[in-house]
């Protein structure tokens, strides 16, 4: 099948996505929603990854990502002409699973929000689902750190302390640096607590964009199944694989109406 052309218009606003795998399994629809909501053409930088970090490089079944803080997505933003901004800081509490300290995190969490405020862009930052962590407990707890987190080897207790801890401290620098701040509802998750479902990404996804204040009631958009599997091939400006450094030129996604997705 032939790609369509390119679009000869300009996006009008940019949309900055910071994240790890809720942000990569949601792109395609977080992307649709984005679109609808404002209306016109958007240039979305987006640095997701299964298992990203703010500040560490991880390493996933082979799959090599800088940190977030430390990724093209600056460059390339600084480098672009200047439009209308807006940006979604999210799954910031993966790192307390890599144990980073919580310190640690919230530095690095305040550095993305402060380089974003510090020019004027219109932030909103998701907590952690503390409701969903909270109704863990220490079997199941155990369980899916053994399958997500290996490496971890935090007790249950240990793991919700610095979580609490973690959301905590995003408030607070959330309300000092004039962002805007979502609160994962516990029905958004299910088994898996660190997961949004899949059967109410749209709604999940519209209560956060529309924390941004968009011209249209940001509503939630189907994205069919074969085009969210291609999502998952998206690839990024830099990543190694199983050891092979690959790069791809950006934008990589241009969608119909103009929009297009550069991915860090």
């Amino acid at each position: 099948m032939r790609r369509p052309a390119k679009p000869n218009v300009d996006p009008q606003r940019r949309l900055l996505l910071f994240g790890a795998s809720n942000l990569t399994r949601g792109l395609a629809t977080l992307a649709g929603i984005a679109r609808r909501a404002w209306n016109e053409p958007l240039d979305i930088l987006a640095a997701p990854g299964n298992g990203r970090s703010y500040g560490l490089t991880t390493n996933i079944v082979g799959r090599v990502l800088p940190g977030i803080n430390s990724c093209g997505i600056w460059r390339s933003w600084h480098a672009r002409h200047t439009l209308p901004t807006v940006a979604v800081v999210t799954d910031v509490g993966n790192d307390v699973m890599y144990g980073v300290p919580v310190a640690q995190i919230l530095e690095w969490v305040e550095a993305v929000v402060k380089k974003l405020r510090d020019r004027d862009v219109e932030v909103v930052v998701t907590g952690l689902p503390m409701d969903a962590v909270r109704s863990l407990g220490p079997r199941r707890y155990l369980m899916l750190r053994s399958v997500l987190f290996p490496g971890n080897r935090d007790s249950f207790s240990d793991a919700l302390r610095r979580s609490e801890e973690v959301e905590a401290g995003v408030r607070r620098l959330v309300a000092a640096h004039g962002a805007r701040f979502v609160a994962p509802r516990a029905e958004w998750y299910g088994f898996d607590p660190i997961h949004v479902r899949r059967a109410v990404w749209g709604r999940a996804w519209s209560e956060i964009v529309g924390a941004l204040q968009p011209p249209s009631q940001a509503q939630p958009v189907g994205v069919a199944p074969w085009s969210w599997v291609r999502s998952q091939f998206w690839q990024p400006e830099e990543r190694r694989l199983f050891g092979i450094d690959q790069r791809r030129a950006q934008p990589s996604v241009h969608f119909s109406d103009g929009s297009r997705l550069s991915l860090y």
